[in-house]
C-alpha cells in the first residue's frame, strides 16, 4: 500500500469521525488520541505534499494524453488531484482542533 493511499484512508477516518457520537468520548481516550495521531499524520503529509507537489499533476496529465492519443481528455482524477493536498491538510488542521477540545472536555470532568 502506498503511502498516499494510507494517507487517504486515514484522512476518511477522520473525516467520518468528526460525524459519529455513537461512543462515549469520555470513556473513549484511546480512541481519540488515535484519532489525535491520525488528524496529525494527515496535516503533516498534506504540508509535505503540498510543499513538492509542483507542476505533477499537469505532467501526468500530458503523459497520459501522450500515451492516449485517441483520448478527447484526461480522467476527472487529474482534475480533482490538484485539490488532494488542500483536503489533507483540512481534515488534519480542523482534526487537530476539534480532537484537542474533546481532550480539554474530558480533563475538566
Amino acid at each position: 500500500m502506498s503511502h498516499n493511499v494510507l494517507a487517504f484512508i486515514i484522512a476518511w477516518i477522520v473525516a467520518v469521525s468528526f460525524c459519529i457520537e455513537y461512543f462515549d468520548w469520555a470513556k473513549n481516550k484511546a480512541i481519540t488520541f488515535l484519532l489525535i495521531l491520525f488528524s496529525l499524520h494527515t496535516f503533516v503529509y498534506g504540508i509535505y505534499i503540498f510543499s513538492s507537489w509542483g507542476e505533477i499533476s499537469t505532467q501526468q496529465s500530458s503523459d497520459w494524453l501522450m500515451e492516449n492519443p485517441n483520448a478527447d481528455s484526461v480522467p476527472t482524477v487529474f482534475l480533482i488531484l490538484p485539490i488532494y493536498p488542500y483536503v489533507l491538510i483540512f481534515f488534519g488542521f480542523f482534526g487537530l482542533i476539534f480532537y484537542s477540545l474533546k481532550i480539554k472536555k474530558m480533563n475538566k470532568r
